[in-house]
């Protein structure tokens, strides 16, 4: 058997390793997305939730009560706490995301390298079958012709 069709069965593993490599990286992406979606909407909210705080409750109302003042600021506080583990938790998928990145990279190369290694296995068949055919031919050329 040829060299190039034995390594036909590897490529194919490298080819499926690369696949899942690249899924598993479009997971992870997914996942960023929807923690920096969700992070900018908390910080949205935060923003809403403070311009309601500094502009009182109420339209042309620039009293506020201090038990009301005192509740939009421990819950402006505890948004903030969510905001800050929404960042920790964006820095983990970014990470995340990195590391799936890597390993596409490395599977992708490997399934590069399989396939130049199989193209130079075909190269090297290909240059054995035209020595074999000249060889055949000086052969041939040694012999006197017998024409009938």
């Amino acid at each position: 058997m040829k060299r190039s069709k034995r390594l036909a069965p590897v490529r194919q593993i490298k080819e499926r390793e690369e696949k899942e490599a690249a899924r598993r990286l479009g997971d992870a992406q997914k996942g960023l997305n929807a923690a920096i979606k969700q992070l900018e909407e908390l910080q949205q909210y935060r923003q809403d939730y403070y311009i309601t705080l500094t502009n009182g409750s109420a339209p042309g109302n620039t009293s506020v009560s201090a038990t009301v003042l005192e509740k939009y600021q421990l819950f402006l506080a505890k948004l903030n706490g969510v905001v800050e583990r929404q960042q920790e938790t964006v820095e983990q998928y970014r990470q995340h995301v990195e590391a799936h990145r890597k390993a596409w990279v490395e599977s992708h190369a490997r399934l590069k390298s399989m396939d130049d290694l199989i193209a130079r296995a075909r190269e090297e068949e290909l240059l054995f079958i035209d020595k074999q055919e000249q060889k055949t031919i000086d052969e041939r050329s040694q012999y006197p012709r017998r024409e009938w």
